[in-house]
Parts: structure tokens; C-alpha cells; sequence
């Protein structure tokens, strides 16, 4: 899978591994399976592609086949449960769903079917706080990785 953006370009693709496209789904736009600077996918537990929509300030839910639109979460804002630029998404085994927001310095932890659990993190140079964070990683153990991109860092925790 791969994220374009670039206007009316914006666009999920679906690809073999060796590199023969076999499906994408366009949309430019504010509705459903349309995205403002799509970024960040995953694959949820449930195998559900989620699609990290910068500009909507909102997380996609797609199936991973035909690209249907199954669902979102999160608004614009910087309260818990919203979105300041969610620019990448990650799904830990457990299957809760973790985001990094370049706007508003944070993480956010949330269900397998996007309920908000915690945010973790704000805007900073100390360890726990972030500038501009880009992207985002779980490993099995559920330690999280973020790429602090303005502090010229990785950080690695748990929450």
C-alpha cells in the first residue's frame, strides 16, 4: 500500500511486492474515502486498512481489498480523542491502534475500534516531549518509537 498527496493526486494504491499495481482509489477531498494529504497506513488486527488523513484530521478506515469506506475517528482539535496533523498510524499484536500528531506533539493510544484510551507527550525538547513529530512504530512488546523529527530523535516508550 502507498500514500500519495499532492492535491488532486491524492490517492491510496495497492501493489504486489513486485511492484504490479492492482488497485487505487482517488479522492481529493472532505468525504468518506476522500483524504487531504493521506500519510501514514496500517493494518489493523482485524485486517482493515487505516489511513492517517492529515489535513481531515482524521483517521480512515478502508477495506484493504476494494477500498471501501468502513469508518473514521477523531475531529479537528487538540483535545483527547482529536487530531492536530495525524501524520502516521501504527497497530500494536494487542491491536490498539497508536497515532503521532505533527500539530500537536503527541501520541494518542486507542482501541482496535477507535475509542481513545491516552495521549502521552506535548510540545518540547525534554525526553516525553516532542517537536513535530512524523511517524510512529510498535513492536511486539508494545514499546512505542516515534520519529521526533525537530528534536533530531528517536524516542522510545511505553503507555
Amino acid at each position: 500500500y502507498c500514500a500519495d498527496y499532492g492535491g488532486a493526486f491524492d490517492r491510496i494504491s495497492k501493489w504486489t511486492s513486485s511492484g504490479v499495481l492492482l488497485a487505487s482509489w482517488p479522492g481529493h477531498g472532505e468525504g468518506p474515502r476522500q483524504f487531504r494529504r493521506p500519510c501514514g497506513l496500517a493494518i489493523s488486527k482485524n485486517g482493515d486498512l487505516l489511513v492517517a488523513d492529515i489535513g481531515n484530521h482524521r483517521i480512515q478506515i478502508l477495506d484493504k481489498n476494494t477500498g471501501k469506506y468502513k469508518g473514521a475517528f477523531g475531529s479537528r482539535g487538540r483535545g483527547n480523542g482529536q487530531f492536530n496533523y495525524p501524520y502516521d498510524v501504527a497497530v500494536a499484536p494487542s491491536g490498539n491502534i497508536y497515532t503521532v500528531e505533527y500539530g500537536a506533539h503527541r501520541v494518542q493510544k486507542w482501541t482496535p475500534g477507535g475509542k481513545w484510551i491516552a495521549s502521552f507527550g506535548g510540545p518540547g525538547r525534554e525526553i516525553g516531549q516532542f517537536a513535530n513529530p512524523w511517524g510512529i512504530a510498535v513492536d511486539k512488546d508494545e514499546n512505542v518509537y516515534v520519529c521526533d523529527t525537530q528534536n533530531n530523535r528517536v524516542q522510545k516508550f511505553r503507555f
